[in-house]
């Protein structure tokens, strides 16, 4: 995640709803867009491993 992070901090929000990112084939998560429960319904990029 730490990566992510710093790749949307040096290229922008260039993520789109349902990529998948991770170091490699073994580590891949999914990101979706959805509205937030804790901040007044403002988008948040939510990703997931898919395992739960």
């Amino acid at each position: 995640m730490d990566g992510l992070a710093v790749y949307l901090v040096e290229h922008g929000l260039v993520v789109k709803d349902g990529d998948t990112f991770g170091r490699d084939s073994r580590e891949r998560f999914s990101a979706r867009y959805q509205a937030s429960d804790r901040f007044e319904g403002l988008p948040v990029l939510f990703c997931t491993d898919g395992s739960a």
